[in-house]
């Protein structure tokens, strides 16, 4: 990040180069332009640590500096308190050193809009996931999302869009009579229901000195605007200004500004028109999707478009990734990188089983309710996929954190507990049971020795090691038949059951083929 012409604060190298921002996960120096006869007067914090200054010599000169910590991607804020009691803050931006900035960019679209949809597809063809229609991932663009809410927001040559149409219902919105309930003295009560009596009766506080009670429910007629039609409207308003803001922000992540600038304009579009329907506020949520017409939608137009636009926006439900994380994805980099990782085994292992005859499938990773379809990574240790095959009684259940503990029954650790990412159980009958481990992490050995290797760590290759010699089955027998780590660096196969996968984002291909054939030799037909 470029820092004003006027900043004190500069990055620098260990040998003194000058640099735009510090490296990810490499050391380095704050240089502070300051006077020497004053340093020891200043002080300079990154967030709530101190880094401490002093005087050295470095490149042939002496200079202020501070020990720039080694750190991964994200903002960081730097202020620099001088002497005379003034400051300066500036923020500097670790961008991503292991992956290149395109494989950046695609990790986060895939993760947005491909690999939710391709795992959605994937369920689907397995038997779950009925009655929804998905887009195959390549045609899931970001210019057809970005059409699709357009006409949503600004309509079609056949019909008016959200702007218009919410400000033309909220002229009159369609109403119905509804009883409210109110106590009012009994003098003045008009209309009771006398099946209300005996709970009127019984309310001691509410009787007076003739044992008679003092305040009556009396039902009153009016008019509310709380209706399955205005809830409509308001469901499609509220689902396409979510999908709105989830474009941009895949927009604002991958840097797109001419698709972002329209995407701002849709969403000021969209607001204009909210503000007109002052009367949604008023209006509950819609409890199932429509399916058939009411006398208002076939007899207003202006709620008959409402419902012809929120089916188009429904024809083909868009899978979103559940995940906190893409909030601020430079920081959480390593925990996204894991995310990608956890998501192509499974969309690989979908495809394999798609491709060896699985017919059975149950599933906890995909949620479709009214306001879209939504896939998590559950983290919990229990099955979150479980794949059946009649023919042979093939049974593959996917397991994301899989604890193996010495107290386990059938699968335990006969040392200390092992928590692989993703484990891949395979029972066959007759055959002893398989399992597949698979880590994704995004670290480098370079992060240890402060080179430029791309080897990967050797502490995450022992824990594959571990793995392979602690899981065992009740009668003590070895299980783990497989075992890697995922990593942004080049394949390393140290032999046929343990390897370091190449997983780079902006060559996934690559991953595919890898995990495709580890996976068709573990769950194929026999």
């Amino acid at each position: 990040m470029a820092l004003p012409a006027t900043s004190r604060l500069r990055a620098i190298g260990p040998k003194g180069d000058a640099l735009a921002a510090p490296l990810e996960w490499a050391p380095g120096y704050v240089e502070v332009a300051i006077s020497r006869n004053r340093w020891g007067d200043a002080r300079l914090e990154r967030g709530d640590r101190e880094l401490p200054l002093s005087l050295r010599r470095l490149d042939g000169r002496m200079r202020v500096l501070a020990e720039w910590p080694r750190s991964g991607t994200g903002r960081y804020e730097l202020r620099l308190t001088l002497p005379d009691g003034a400051t300066e803050l500036v923020t500097w931006t670790v961008e991503p050193r292991k992956i290149s900035p395109d494989a950046y960019l695609q990790m986060l679209e895939a993760l947005e809009l491909r690999l939710p949809v391709s795992i959605a597809l994937g369920l689907q063809r397995l038997g779950a996931l009925t009655g929804l229609r998905f887009e195959e991932p390549a045609e899931s663009t970001i210019a057809q999302e970005m059409a699709r809410l357009r006409r949503a927001v600004e309509g079609s040559a056949t019909r008016p869009g959200l702007e218009k149409v919410l400000p033309a219902v909220a002229r009159d919105p369609h109403r119905v009579l509804s009883e409210a309930e109110t106590w009012v003295p009994r003098n003045r009560a008009r209309r009771v229901d006398p099946s209300r009596l005996p709970q009127v009766l019984a309310n001691g506080p509410n009787l007076a000195a003739d044992s008679l009670p003092s305040k009556l429910p009396e039902a009153r007629a009016k008019e509310s605007v709380d209706v399955f039609e205005n809830r409509l409207l308001a469901a499609f308003h509220e689902q396409t200004a979510y999908r709105l803001r989830r474009l941009r922000g895949v927009l604002e992540k991958t840097r797109r500004k001419a698709l972002l600038q329209q995407c701002d304009d849709l969403i000021s579009q969209l607001a204009g028109g909210r503000r007109a329907a002052r009367f949604l506020d008023e209006v509950g949520c819609l409890a199932h999707r429509p399916d058939q017409p009411t006398m208002p939608l076939l007899k207003r137009p202006e709620y008959r478009y409402a419902l012809e636009g929120y089916l188009e926006l429904h024809r083909s439900a868009t899978a979103h990734l559940a995940e906190p994380n893409l909030e601020a994805p430079l920081e959480q980099l390593p925990a996204l990188y894991q995310t990608w990782g956890v998501l192509q085994v499974l969309d690989a292992l979908l495809e394999v089983a798609a491709d060896e005859g699985f017919d059975d499938c149950r599933q906890r990773v995909v949620t479709p309710d009214v306001g879209g379809v939504f896939v998590r990574v559950l983290a919990d240790g229990r099955p979150a996929v479980v794949l059946s095959r009649k023919e042979d009684d093939t049974q593959v259940r996917l397991i994301p954190q899989r604890t193996y503990s010495a107290s386990d029954g059938d699968y335990r650790s006969i040392s200390y507990r092992q928590k692989p990412d993703v484990a891949i159980e395979v029972e066959r009958p007759g055959e002893r049971r398989r399992v597949l481990l698979f880590d994704p992490k995004y670290k480098l050995d370079s992060e240890r020795s402060g080179g430029s290797s791309q080897r990967p760590k050797k502490v995450d290759i022992d824990a594959m090691h571990a793995y392979r010699d602690a899981i065992r089955n009740a009668d003590g027998e070895r299980v783990v038949d497989y075992a890697a780590i995922l990593y942004p660096g080049p394949g390393r196969r140290f032999d046929p059951g343990l390897c370091a996968l190449s997983a780079v984002p902006d060559n996934a291909a690559g991953l595919r083929a890898d995990l495709r054939q580890v996976l068709s030799a573990a769950v194929a037909r026999t």
